[in-house]
């Protein structure tokens, strides 16, 4: 599940968000490196993670994952009701 991940999935995303926003690459690696670490080491959420690194949080939208949830969902269904053998 996505939530035992307490949010770390996103640790790329966040990266690629903050170079686009204009973050020096080496600042924005350093960022998320450490609230990924952090994230680890206490069991903290990414995100309570990034905020304590001193990270602005506003422009991060992580629902935009779930924009085709429904294709996704659908794509396990089939690959749960084939059957055995079948690709």
């Amino acid at each position: 599940s996505i939530d035992r991940t307490r949010g770390l999935v996103f640790s790329s995303i966040v990266l690629a968000d903050f170079l686009r926003a204009g973050v020096e690459r080496e600042k924005a690696y350093r960022v998320v490196q450490a609230a990924a670490d952090r994230c680890v080491a206490s069991g903290q959420e990414f995100a309570a993670a990034l905020r304590m690194e001193g990270a602005d949080l506003d422009g991060l939208r992580p629902e935009r994952f779930l924009v085709h949830h429904d294709v996704i969902l659908g794509r396990l269904a089939a690959l749960r009701d084939a059957p055995d053998g079948a690709e």
